[in-house]
């Protein structure tokens, strides 16, 4: 993630409040993303596995 090295080169180059700032809003966006995967999943994919089983997925 390029906003995390930033950050990183921030903290050593004594720029950091930019580049943290930078990375929260990317940290967030992902989790924001993940939250909304997992979420469909577990409303949408696991219902399906468990009526149906596993069988013919690996």
């Amino acid at each position: 993630m390029k906003s995390a090295n930033a950050a990183i080169n921030g903290v050593l180059e004594e720029d950091a409040k930019p580049a943290a700032a930078k990375f929260r809003g990317a940290s967030r966006d992902m989790d924001r993303l993940l939250r909304r995967h997992l979420d469909d999943e577990e409303d949408l994919i696991v219902p399906v596995i468990l009526k149906y089983g596993t069988e013919g997925l690996g």
